[in-house]
């Protein structure tokens, strides 16, 4: 719970929260660090947002930090007061996502319990796996994340919608093009950047169109790319974006 308040808290609770603010237990601790709002400001941020957005991929476990020397630097994870982990057994992935669908629901009812159960959108959400067309760890990833987000929704939880992440292959950061977000594959070695729907992409239609999960629903997709397709053009694309980041924070 701390852990939440000083992060998705530290934006959330001025907006959400019956009495707005930052979190209590983040001034306590940071006070001297956070700008101060008057009164009016606080006034005028409470309850100014018309529903709750929330970019979710994974989750981490917390522990209690048992090294609390107030000589440390101020960090992040000092400022906490815990430590963070993760289980051995959830699912790796070609991105840093670990694969933890329970922590969507865990998130969700926090939020509920939190701020009273704002209308909710869940505005990302997805996976990067390796490159083709044939991507059941994807479609895995997904069905495993809505089933969990319709177990939010039983505990009553106002989710009004979800939005994937992403339609196609994208610009990933200091990864490049080399992780695969996207329902669908993009081409970087044609000069058009042709598109073609991975396996993920009919599983997301029929999810839309039926309005249920169907674990046994793999179709292939209509033009099969292996996982090794265009990984020379992906990593030199990959190397000069590292090389621009290096060279714009060195100079």
């Amino acid at each position: 719970m701390i852990r939440n308040l000083l992060q998705l808290g530290w934006f959330a609770h001025p907006i959400f929260s019956t009495n707005g603010d930052y979190p209590q237990i983040m001034k306590d601790r940071v006070g001297s660090r956070l700008p101060k709002f008057s009164d009016e400001e606080i006034a005028s941020i409470r309850g100014s947002a018309d529903f709750f957005g929330l970019n979710f991929y994974s989750a981490k476990l917390v522990s209690k930090n048992p090294d609390q020397n107030p000589a440390n630097p101020p960090s992040f994870d000092h400022d906490t007061g815990v430590l963070t982990s993760v289980d051995p057994s959830w699912a790796a992935t070609e991105s840093w996502i670990l694969v933890v669908p329970s922590g969507m629901r865990s998130i969700l009812n926090w939020v509920r319990l939190e701020y009273g159960n704002p209308p909710l959108w869940i505005t990302e959400n997805g996976v990067g796996t390796k490159p083709g067309t044939v991507d059941d760890q994807r479609v895995d990833f997904h069905n495993a994340y809505l089933n969990s987000l319709l177990d939010a929704l039983g505990d009553g939880c106002d989710v009004k919608g979800y939005l994937a992440w992403t339609l196609m292959d994208n610009f990933e950061w200091t990864a490049g093009y080399t992780q695969k977000f996207g329902f669908y594959h993009v081409d970087f070695g044609s000069e058009n950047r042709t598109r073609y729907a991975k396996m993920s992409a009919k599983v997301y239609q029929n999810i839309v169109r039926t309005r249920r999960i169907d674990p046994e629903y793999r179709p292939l997709p209509d033009v099969i790319i292996p996982s090794k397709a265009n990984a020379s053009v992906e990593r030199s694309i990959s190397f000069l974006v590292e090389f621009f980041l290096l060279w714009f924070f060195l100079f």
